[in-house]
């Protein structure tokens, strides 16, 4: 899809190597980025969409525990360069060879290091990262759908067309424990509604995008993408393709079993919209 990852130590050596590339004043720099949300938003499409462009490297979710993981048996020095998710950022940008630079970042990525957003978005700006994306999805009960369907099933993200109505998967959601975490489906929505407002404080330092997954990518990614490129003064690359397909395409009615009993906890809520969208 685009990306280059590290897969053996010789890998990081080379990117040693190019490091003076860094110590040339000449060099142009392209705009670096971070594109925050909580997942089940878009973002995959459209971090696809931005790594077909070439003036950009997109590492999409560099800060996985799991990516973390295979860092640590490659890099020299792992230490010191996986504890510190700023220099983890530092060693994958040494390995781009485009001029921009943007990943992907979620709560969960942050927890182990013990950051919240805003403070690790201010430490980045020592690696010229100046550019945050907040892409959100306004109907956060299709969000938990989504999720609960591509964790039961192991399947995130698709390159084929959605599957016809007779072929679609319906899930089970529990009320009071939606994602076994003990938190209930209204405690969730409640988490997912409010999550972007938090991120507002003390970023004055960057330059903002607020997406929609309503808005930007259901009717075509490619909304969000000229969106992107116009916010990083990047030309729009026409040469770009959608190459990743809708999942869940039904309505919210058919892909839950217990939909009655959904609905009767959200009718009268603020929620109560996400049921028939």
């Amino acid at each position: 899809m685009g990306q280059t990852y590290a897969r053996r130590p010789s890998d990081y050596l080379h990117a040693l190597a190019n490091y003076t590339r860094d110590l040339n004043p000449n060099r142009q720099k392209g705009p670096n980025l971070v594109m925050y949300h909580v997942g089940r938003s878009g973002s995959t499409v459209l971090g696809d969409l931005l790594s077909q462009h070439p003036l950009l490297h997109w590492d999409t979710e560099v800060l996985l525990h799991i990516r973390v993981k295979r860092y640590a048996r490659m890099i020299p020095f792992r230490k010191r360069i996986i504890s510190d998710p700023v220099n983890i950022i530092r060693w994958r940008m040494l390995l781009s060879k485009k001029q921009g630079f943007g990943f992907e970042a979620m709560p969960h990525h942050l927890e182990p290091f013990g950051l919240g957003m805003p403070e690790y978005l201010h430490r980045l700006q020592s690696l010229d990262f100046h550019h945050l994306i907040i892409l959100e999805r306004k109907n956060a009960l299709r969000l938990v759908v989504s999720y609960i369907k591509a964790r039961q099933k192991q399947e995130w993200h698709s390159f084929h067309s959605p599957a016809s109505r007779d072929e679609k998967s319906s899930i089970f959601l529990q009320v009071d424990n939606v994602f076994g975490f003990g938190r209930s489906l209204v405690e969730n929505l409640d988490y997912f509604t409010k999550f972007h407002e938090n991120i507002n404080s003390n970023l004055k330092d960057y330059q903002m995008l607020r997406l929609t997954y309503e808005d930007d990518i259901a009717s075509s990614p490619l909304i969000g993408y000229e969106k992107c490129c116009k916010f990083l003064n990047l030309y729009p690359y026409n040469d770009v393709s959608v190459r990743l397909k809708k999942l869940n395409p039904f309505p919210v009615s058919d892909m839950i079993e217990n939909y009655e009993e959904i609905e009767k906890t959200l009718v009268g809520s603020c929620y109560e919209w996400m049921l028939y969208d």
